[in-house]
């Protein structure tokens, strides 16, 4: 229960610290690893850590749960990218929440949007913005009618895996217009089959990889 290579992970001072540093996993060994030098997700600062000063590291699992480990600093070195060496934990040490908060990542690609009112059903060609395990938003013109609280249907395939999806979302936002005519709509994913979200989130740590290189 490790983080994959390239993947990205979160690191605070404290389990509690509420100021997080944004790093990503460059290289794992038997009993330690790289990773990139912490930067702060806001003000873009490195991480100030004295050589054997301990920290905490967040990740999350394929199925969207959060994990998180303690570590220290054992040494800076350069790969040719200067890293931190950080020592691994052990299985035992890897702390595991049941709650699943599933990671969004931006990913532009066609959507077959279904929705109806009162007396008659639409399908329209409308486009991803950002995709995640738990739901989506969409990108739709003025000319679809929906609403926070809709029962929607979308059909899509994912990029990279060739695999099709087919399900039932509820509307959660429907965003203001801009100025092009078109809102953003975030939707989640109702009574979705694991196996299914599974390849949602196996799509959106290929993504996040992707983006990163």
């Amino acid at each position: 229960m490790l983080p994959m290579i390239g993947q990205t992970l979160y690191v605070r001072r404290t389990r509690t610290d509420l100021v997080t540093f944004k790093s990503r996993l460059v290289e794992l060994r038997q009993t330690f690893g790289y990773l990139d030098i912490p930067i702060h997700a806001e003000h873009h600062t490195p991480l100030q850590i004295e050589r054997g000063e301990a920290f905490w590291v967040e990740f999350r699992e394929q199925d969207g749960a959060l994990c998180a480990f303690p570590t220290h600093l054992l040494s800076v070195e350069a790969i040719p990218q200067t890293v931190w060496q950080i020592e691994l934990p052990s299985e035992d040490d890897v702390l595991r929440e049941q709650r699943r908060d599933f990671f969004r990542v931006q990913a532009s690609f066609p959507v077959k949007l279904e929705y109806e009112n009162e007396t008659h059903k639409f399908l329209v060609d409308v486009m991803c913005k950002d995709i995640s395990g738990g739901g989506m938003a969409l990108i739709i013109p003025r000319s679809v009618l929906i609403h926070a609280g809709s029962l929607v249907r979308v059909r899509f395939t994912l990029p990279s895996l060739n695999f099709a999806v087919d399900t039932f979302c509820n509307v959660i936002r429907v965003g203001p217009m801009n100025d092009h005519g078109y809102k953003v709509t975030s939707l989640e994913f109702s009574n979705l089959k694991e196996p299914i979200r599974k390849k949602i989130i196996q799509f959106t740590f290929w993504r996040q990889r992707y983006l990163q290189e």
